[in-house]
C-alpha cells in the first residue's frame, strides 16, 4: 500500500461550484438577479470587450437552460438541451455597482426563449 505515503497539502483554499436542485416552478417563466458584488457573480468580472465589462453569452445560454431545469423539476446538468437559431440583439454592460435583473422566458407550446433585461 502506497496510501501512508500520501499527505494533503491543506495551505490554500480551491473553491469549487457547488449546483443545487432549484424549485420546481409551474410557468416557463423566472428571474435572475446577478450583481458583481456578490461572490457567486464575481467571475463576471474581466469579460471586456472594447474596454466595456459585459455580460457574456454563456451566461444567458445558462439562464435558459436553468430554468427549462426548474420547469422539469431536475437539476440543469442532468437535463440535455439543444439551442438553435439563437440571436442576440444587444450585449449588456455590467454595472460596476447595483444589480441586473434578467426575466428568462421559455414557451412551453413552442420551446422558444427570451431572455429580457429589466
Amino acid at each position: 500500500m502506497l496510501s501512508h505515503l500520501v499527505e494533503w497539502e491543506h495551505s490554500e483554499d480551491w473553491y469549487v461550484t457547488v449546483h443545487e436542485a432549484k424549485t420546481k416552478i409551474q410557468s416557463g417563466e423566472t428571474t435572475v438577479t446577478m450583481s458583481i458584488n456578490r461572490a457567486t457573480s464575481e467571475f463576471m468580472v474581466g469579460h471586456v470587450i472594447d474596454g466595456r465589462n459585459l455580460f457574456p453569452v454563456t451566461g444567458y445560454i445558462l439562464m435558459v437552460w436553468e430554468t427549462l431545469a426548474m420547469m422539469t423539476g431536475e437539476m440543469a446538468i442532468e437535463v440535455s438541451v439543444v439551442l438553435e437559431n439563437v440571436q442576440l440583439l444587444r450585449a449588456t454592460h455590467i454595472p460596476k455597482q447595483g444589480i441586473l435583473e434578467f426575466i428568462v422566458m421559455i414557451h412551453k407550446g413552442s420551446g422558444q426563449f427570451e431572455v429580457l433585461i429589466s
